[in-house]
């Protein structure tokens, strides 16, 4: 088994393309992670902590690759960035960004049918109200 090197880290802010909104990543590379010559890159959004990226919607992705594949493709860092950007043109990423920023009327209806249901209370129950009087039938005078 390969001796594992520190992780060296970077940070980097992603702009939502649509909503415009910053995401601060950071991004933790190790050399030789399991074995030589594998390399291991991590990616974590931190501000707002968790927040879906287009290659996670849980805002970490772990992610194993070639050291020589990382190196053609200039680095950690710009591996990252490219890789960023080549799955927020995706149509399955729009599509899914679409579904998770827009309210679902349906799944609000069932929340709001779960929360709005009064459970009795245990005080004392309110007295039967009295029964009305019944007026006398007109009858009309000939």
């Amino acid at each position: 088994m390969a001796r594992r090197c520190k992780p060296t880290t970077w940070t980097l802010d992603w702009t939502h393309p649509v909503t415009g909104k910053t995401v601060a990543i950071t991004i933790r590379h190790t050399r030789d992670y399991l074995v030589a010559g594998s390399d291991h890159i991590e990616i974590e959004s931190l501000k707002p902590k968790r927040a879906a990226l287009p290659i996670t919607e849980t805002g970490y992705r772990s992610h194993f690759i070639d050291r020589q594949e990382l190196r053609l493709a200039g680095g950690p860092l710009q591996f990252v960035k490219s890789w960023l950007l080549r799955e927020e043109r995706s149509k399955e990423w729009m599509k899914r960004d679409s579904v998770a920023r827009q309210a679902d009327l349906f799944q609000w209806a069932d929340a709001n049918a779960e929360t709005g249901k009064r459970k009795s209370t245990k005080a004392g129950k309110r007295p039967a109200a009295k029964p009305r009087k019944r007026r006398a039938p007109a009858t009309e005078i000939g």
